[in-house]
C-alpha cells in the first residue's frame, strides 16, 4: 500500500519553566516558549517584558504574549482558579483558555482563540477581540497569533516523516499505473484553522 502513514510523534523539545518571582525579557527578533508554574504554556513575543507574579499571575508591562491555561480541574474555589494577565490598563481573568494579550501604548489588545475571557467588566469569547472596550468578532484570530507558529511547530515536532514530495508536488497516474511528475511552476496553500474547524 502506498501513501503517507502515521508514525509515533517525537518527544517535544524541553520547556524552560519559570518559578514566581522570575522575570522574561524578549529583544526585537527573540521569540520564547516558556512553562509557567501552574502547568500552563506561555508564548512570549519579541520585545517583550513581563513577571510572573504569582503561580496563575503576570504582570505584561509591554509587548505580547499568547497562553494556553491550564483548566486546573478539582479545584474548588473559582479565585483559586483563575489566571491573570495583569497589563498596564487593563486585567484579563480566565479558567482553561487561550488567548493573547498585547500591551501598547495607551490600549491593551485581547484576542480569544480558546474559550473566554474577562476583561475587566466585558466578557469576550473564543473568535472574538476586545475593542474599545467591547467584545467584537475577530477576523482570522490566527493572523493575529502568526508570530507563534515556529514556536508551537518546534513543540509538536514533525508528524510525518521525509519523503520525495516535500516541498509539494503534482503527480498524474495514468490508467495503467504509470506516474508523471508534473512540474509545479507556482503555487500557494493557505490552509485555515480556527479553534478546530477548518
Amino acid at each position: 500500500r502506498r501513501g503517507i502513514t502515521a508514525r509515533p510523534r517525537p518527544d517535544a523539545p524541553p520547556l524552560e519553566r519559570l518559578s514566581v518571582g522570575d522575570v522574561v525579557a524578549t529583544s526585537a527578533g527573540q521569540r520564547k516558549r516558556l512553562g509557567l508554574p501552574d502547568g500552563s504554556v506561555l508564548y512570549v513575543n519579541q520585545d517583550t517584558q513581563l513577571r510572573v507574579d504569582e503561580s496563575r499571575r503576570i504582570r505584561l508591562d509591554q509587548g505580547e504574549v499568547y497562553v494556553e491555561v491550564d483548566p486546573r480541574h478539582g479545584i474548588a474555589a473559582e479565585g483559586e482558579a483563575t489566571f491573570t494577565v495583569a497589563a498596564p490598563n487593563k486585567t484579563v481573568r480566565s479558567l482553561g483558555t487561550h488567548f493573547a494579550v498585547r500591551a501598547d501604548d495607551p490600549q491593551t489588545g485581547v484576542v480569544v482563540t480558546q474559550g473566554k475571557v474577562r476583561v475587566d467588566d466585558v466578557e469576550v469569547a473564543s473568535g472574538q477581540e476586545l475593542a474599545e472596550s467591547q467584545a467584537r468578532p475577530a477576523p482570522r484570530t490566527t493572523h493575529r497569533i502568526d508570530w507563534t507558529a515556529d514556536l508551537m511547530a518546534a513543540a509538536d515536532g514533525e508528524l510525518l516523516p521525509e519523503n520525495k514530495h516535500a516541498g509539494g508536488a503534482l503527480v498524474a497516474v495514468d490508467p495503467n499505473g504509470q506516474e508523471a511528475n508534473l512540474s509545479l511552476r507556482k503555487y500557494h496553500v493557505d490552509v485555515y484553522i480556527e479553534d478546530g474547524f477548518a
